[in-house]
This record gives C-alpha cells, structure tokens and sequence, in this order.
C-alpha cells in the first residue's frame, strides 16, 4: 500500500516527510525505501542522488533539505542545517537487504525490478 502510494506524493528531490512541509530527511527515506516495492525503492535512491548531484553546498551531507525548487536548506526563519548527524547511519539501510539476502532471508517480493524512468527527476534506474 505504501508503496503505491509514495510515487504519488515524490517531488523533484524526494518524498515530503509530511504535508506540512515540503522538506524530507534523507536517512528517513533510505529507511523507507528498504520497506517498500523494487520500484518505489528506486524513486527513493534516485531522487537521492540526483539531489546529491543537482545542489552544491559547502557543508557535509544533509539529512535535511527541501524536495521542491533548489533543494536547499529549510528555512524558519534562516536555515536550518542538519550536517554530518548519526542518523545518517540510516543511509546504509539498505545494505541490511544485501545482508539478508546473502544469508537467504529475502522476501521474492521485495527483489528483482525493471528499468523505468524515475518521477519528474530525469534519473534512469538500473535493472536489477
């Protein structure tokens, strides 16, 4: 269900936490991209990564940025940076699934995948 339902709310560079807001955490959604179907776990990394390499910064990764126009820092009422934190462990999430997979813990419904064009944010994914 979650699944299907994360595609519908992704913007350019992520998934919102909340609606709220239109910033994300980027260890939130490695952890939720480990939970979800080989397809909305590719939306997850590939909008990662495209903000990784579409936003410049002079400090070390975020954990916190906005998912809509510059993918810059959330301000209230100047910026709020959220560099070089231990929840950025949460981004290794999803070597547990390689882990558990390697001992033969996986879920065949969870593996696989095809390639497909990620949401509004022009990456490629990789079969696989």
């Amino acid at each position: 269900m979650q699944s299907a339902w994360y595609p519908t709310v992704s913007q350019l560079f992520g998934v919102p936490l909340d609606n709220r807001h239109s910033y994300t955490k980027s260890d939130w959604e490695m952890w939720t991209a480990a939970t979800c179907s080989p397809s909305t776990r590719r939306l997850f990394v590939n909008a990662l990564a495209y903000w990784l390499n579409s936003t410049s910064t002079d400090r070390p990764f975020t954990d916190l940025y906005e998912t809509i126009d510059t993918g810059s820092y959330p301000a209230s009422p100047g910026p709020i940076y959220f560099n070089a934190r231990p929840v950025a462990g949460g981004h290794f999430s999803l070597l547990a699934l390689v882990r558990r997979d390697e001992m033969g813990g996986g879920n065949p419904s969870m593996s696989g995948g095809s390639e497909m064009m990620s949401s509004g944010n022009g990456t490629m994914t990789r079969s696989g």
